[in-house]
């Protein structure tokens, strides 16, 4: 089983065998790089911003602002305390030995393999959140969106994983497959040992209650996908529980998460 796991995420990585990505949109012809006009001013942190995440540029003063407008530092300093915030923001999730279904997800952390694996051993859904160490969004995320009771009912009816396109093989293997355009991103693969699945995705950021909607059409709703149409389909799970089961679970088992407490309005 491990061969045949490492051989699809290897045929991943060229391409081969994957889901069809969605094609790209038309770029219209810029007539300044055609020799045709003035060449345009440089780009601005606030627009480079936009256009590398996908979301608003920060308002002045935010943390975010913060990340992208630091006077006097280098592109190196501000990529090393990107880094060093994003490591500690991983340390919010909870390893994959705490999970407690349906209140508690418990995370694989740059080990999408081996959360690739269970999901196969276990006929489930693998959930992969992909992001990159320099994306605030992707921190905003993992603090807040991802440890609310509108997301964590989802435990126990698909794996769930993180991964850092640079830092996790598997994930870099499957980010080329399918070819994100932008992070963050939440791609719900199938359980198939041969080829990678893409049952469906999320893209860019949105605060919890809208992605556990999203994720529940994805989970519980979704036509799940199969290499050939002889084969049985992954079976999909039953009524998914509420938010409200999810914080009552958490609350009787006495469950915390680590501070800070997530902000699950954000």
């Amino acid at each position: 089983m491990r061969q045949l796991i490492v051989v699809a995420l290897a045929c991943a990585a060229m391409a081969c065998g994957s889901a069809e990505p969605p094609p790209a949109p038309l770029k219209p012809i810029d007539p300044s790089a055609a020799g045709l006009g003035p060449k345009p001013a440089p780009e601005s942190v606030s627009a480079m911003f936009e256009r590398a995440t996908g979301q608003p540029a920060p308002a002045s003063g935010s943390h975010a602002s913060e990340l992208v407008n630091r006077p006097g530092q280098s592109d190196e300093e501000l990529q090393a305390k990107t880094r060093e915030e994003h490591a500690q923001t991983l340390q919010l999730l909870p390893a994959r030995s705490e999970q407690v279904n349906h209140i508690r997800i418990g995370w694989y952390v740059n080990q999408s393999v081996d959360a690739f694996r269970e999901a196969i051993e276990t006929r489930k859904a693998l959930v992969l959140f992909v992001g990159t160490n320099w994306c605030h969004w992707c921190a905003k995320q993992i603090a807040n969106v991802v440890r609310c009771a509108a997301v964590e009912r989802f435990a126990g009816d698909g794996v769930f994983a993180y991964g850092f396109v640079g830092e996790d093989k598997g994930t870099d293997a499957i980010a080329g497959s399918l070819k994100f355009g932008g992070y963050p991103v939440i791609t719900v693969l199938e359980p198939d040992d041969e080829m990678i699945l893409e049952r469906g995705r999320i893209n860019g950021y949105f605060k919890a209650p809208e992605s556990g909607q999203h994720l529940e059409g994805l989970l519980y709703t979704a036509s799940p996908r199969t290499r050939e149409p002889r084969l049985a389909p992954a079976p999909l799970p039953s009524r998914p529980a509420t938010a409200i089961d999810a914080l009552l679970g958490a609350t009787n088992a006495k469950l915390t998460h680590r501070a800070p407490q997530p902000d699950c309005s954000k």
